[in-house]
């Protein structure tokens, strides 16, 4: 019997060490708060809500632990200036029964707990507004005494997108091919060309619908040569006497999910009877984050053999993602050129977390032939 007791003694000294004793000597777990969502960063794309308009995140404060989860007070929401400007544009929501310190008991299920919603209404002034929401309480477990959740608005970004390769096929010496060459702004905010330019083969012609310093038609087209050609914006009237008013005297704005469709046209010419491959390349510089140096390049291909590949959309933009959600995209492969190209193998290049990316191969059985057209 004496030892079956120091057994005993020797269990309950361990369990003990646990945590704390119910009523009936079970042991409990202390409070432990958690959210639903568990994000702790909610990014909020400023284009997605109209002015005037309200965007609410609804939050769930949960007790996962055994015991009871005090709250010493009713959580708050700190709205911090913008560019020097105060505003009101966060707003919390709390049970109008929630006006001070509050016992929460465990909840089993999600969709329990304490009901909480923070709201962005769209000011009319456009700003990276901010703001923190705190919630205390007396979870043990050193990191979650305070939980801290940020709002951020995203500036709303343009996003240009444009075929990397604009065929003009097969063009017979003295003939003309016309074109189209689309630009479309698949991003939030207004998208704004501010200087296009454009060299290569002779006998395209581009046009771009700008109203030009100089009084020349908007509509005018622009031979490409050799040389090429540079259409900025002029906005002043030294720049534009700079330039001898070969200038655009304002941008090309591309609202958000709209397009602008140019016309583009090849002129065939042969040398010695022979027509040769003609190829151009025009940039675009614009107010996109990802534009770079002289811009986003578009190829102007006539008569032009061999193989050719290229991908719809390039680049791939995944946009805004919130923590721990994910966003899947679509890249098609297509044939630019006149002959088929065989792929053999798709791959993502190293990138600094391999845990970001992920390319899905599951449908894509190869080598595969692809076919022009």
């Amino acid at each position: 019997m004496a030892r079956t007791r120091v057994v005993a003694q020797l269990l309950l000294g361990l369990v003990a060490c646990g945590g704390g004793l119910g009523t009936k000597g079970v042991t409990l777990q202390p409070g432990a708060i958690e959210l639903s969502p568990s994000s702790t960063l909610y990014e909020i794309e400023e284009g997605q809500v109209e002015v005037g308009a309200t965007k609410c995140f609804d939050i769930r404060i949960l007790n996962t632990g055994e015991s009871d989860l005090t709250l010493p007070e009713v959580p708050t929401l700190k709205q911090d200036p913008c560019n020097g400007m105060e505003g009101n544009a966060f707003s919390l929501h709390l049970p109008p029964t929630w006006t001070g310190p509050l016992a929460l008991p465990k909840t089993a299920k999600a969709d329990e707990g304490i009901p909480i919603s923070v709201c962005f209404k769209r000011p009319a002034v456009s700003c990276a507004w901010t703001a923190t929401l705190t919630i205390k309480s007396n979870d043990p477990e050193p990191t979650r005494p305070v939980l801290t959740v940020r709002f951020k608005v995203l500036a709303s970004m343009p996003n240009f997108d444009a075929p990397h390769v604009v065929d003009f096929g097969a063009v017979p010496d003295g003939a003309k091919a016309k074109e189209e060459l689309c630009i479309t702004n698949n991003g939030l905010g207004s998208l704004v060309v501010t200087r296009v330019s454009c060299s290569g083969s002779e006998g395209f012609t581009f046009v771009w619908p700008c109203e030009r310093a100089d009084g020349t038609s908007s509509d005018s087209p622009m031979a490409i040569n050799g040389k090429g050609f540079v259409l900025e914006t002029c906005d002043t009237e030294e720049k534009a006497k700079a330039l001898s008013g070969k200038c655009c005297k304002t941008p090309v704005e591309i609202g958000r999910n709209e397009s602008k469709c140019v016309e583009v046209t090849y002129s065939a010419m042969s040398e010695d009877g022979i027509v040769r491959p003609a190829e151009a390349t025009c940039w675009f510089v614009s107010n996109d984050p990802d534009s770079k140096g002289d811009g986003d390049s578009v190829l102007l291909h006539a008569n032009f053999g061999g193989k050719c590949l290229q991908a719809i959309e390039n680049p791939v933009d995944f946009g805004s993602v919130v923590v721990q959600q994910s966003s899947t995209k679509t890249v098609t492969l297509s044939v630019c050129g006149d002959d088929a190209v065989t792929l053999s193998g798709v791959n993502l290049s190293p990138s600094t977390d391999a845990t970001l990316f992920d390319l899905d191969k599951s449908g894509l059985k190869l080598p595969v032939l692809i076919n022009p057209g």
